[in-house]
């Protein structure tokens, strides 16, 4: 059983409104599955990003991502995004070959932000 001083909700939601730490934690996601990584869409403040459908002040960043490498570094790319430090959704994901035996890999996708 986990207790309260153990765990908080908001630790799952980002608070850097710079974006600074998740676009190091995609950067170096792809680097250590040797992928080469085109991060886009990531831009705003917290007056301009949509508001997440909760109740609290938690505001939704969509991105975009473009991956080139293995098919399998590829998937664990996005089987990896489910232990971010912070909670993201993904919408969309193509996969199409890219010759020399790897894949291109475009996603889209919007973490979630907490005002504090």
């Amino acid at each position: 059983q986990i207790s309260r001083e153990q765990f908080s909700v908001d630790d799952f939601f980002s608070s850097d409104l710079t974006f600074v730490n998740e676009v190091e934690t995609f950067e170096n996601l792809a680097a250590g599955l040797n992928l080469e990584i085109n991060l886009s869409g990531i831009s705003g403040t917290i007056e301009s990003l949509p508001k997440a459908d909760t109740k609290g002040e938690i505001f939704l960043v969509p991105y975009r991502v473009a991956l080139n490498g293995s098919f399998t570094n590829s998937v664990e790319f996005i089987e990896n995004l489910e232990n971010l430090p912070f909670i993201t959704t993904v919408s969309t994901v193509s996969v199409s070959a890219a010759g020399g035996g790897t894949v291109n890999t475009n996603l889209s996708g919007s973490f979630f932000l907490k005002k504090k």
